[in-house]
């Protein structure tokens, strides 16, 4: 009985687990691969459907990432063209950096958010 008052308390704890420090780790990782993602190289646009070319340094140093709220995180671009290179327009196809670097990073995201559930969870 003792085993299921606890069982049922931590169950209820979960409700309120605080998991932003393992998805702001997260964000910092897709920051830090989308960064990556895009091709030193100025001249010639790349390919499309490829990662852009770093033309003028702005899209890559514009990728930020941190908190959000008070249980999430963000990973954006501050850079104006952003939007038009990872989505493309009518006259230029996209050259995507952020949404593969998501993908890439799918299961470290599971894996960290877990693991700070995981956390939590212990410290009830």
């Amino acid at each position: 009985m003792k085993g299921l008052k606890r069982h049922r308390q931590r169950l209820k704890n979960l409700a309120n687990v605080n998991v932003q420090s393992g998805l702001v780790r997260a964000a910092s990782n897709i920051r830090d691969d989308a960064k990556a993602s895009i091709i030193d190289g100025f001249g010639v646009p790349s390919a499309a459907g490829q990662s852009p070319h770093n033309q003028t340094g702005a899209l890559r140093a514009g990728i930020v990432s941190g908190p959000l709220g008070t249980n999430g995180a963000h990973v954006t671009s501050t850079d104006s063209a952003s939007a038009s290179i990872e989505f493309g327009r009518s006259d230029a196809a996209a050259r995507p950096f952020l949404r593969p670097a998501v993908q890439r990073n799918l299961k470290e995201i599971s894996r960290t958010v877990g693991q700070e559930v995981r956390i939590n969870l212990r410290r009830t």
